[in-house]
């Protein structure tokens, strides 16, 4: 889905959510993601990532040209 997300509508911000380690994640996508969220998480958390992504406005061309995601 990620990658057919990213054919339509280049630089969507996109959040993944995983059982896996941040860094292996972001491996998998080459880093082009505005987020991580690891399983199990609250809606509370989900709400907050969601809201520091939007507020930064994240997407996949700033995250290539060199800005940080926590």
């Amino acid at each position: 889905a990620f990658h057919l997300m990213n054919e339509i509508r280049p630089g969507t911000p996109i959040v993944i959510s995983s059982g896996y380690g941040e860094r292996a994640v972001r491996e998998e996508f080459n880093s082009s993601l505005a987020g991580v969220i690891n399983k199990p998480y609250t809606v509370s958390e989900l709400r907050e990532k969601f809201a520091a992504v939007l507020a930064h406005g994240k997407t996949a061309e700033s995250l290539k040209a060199g800005a940080s995601d926590s």
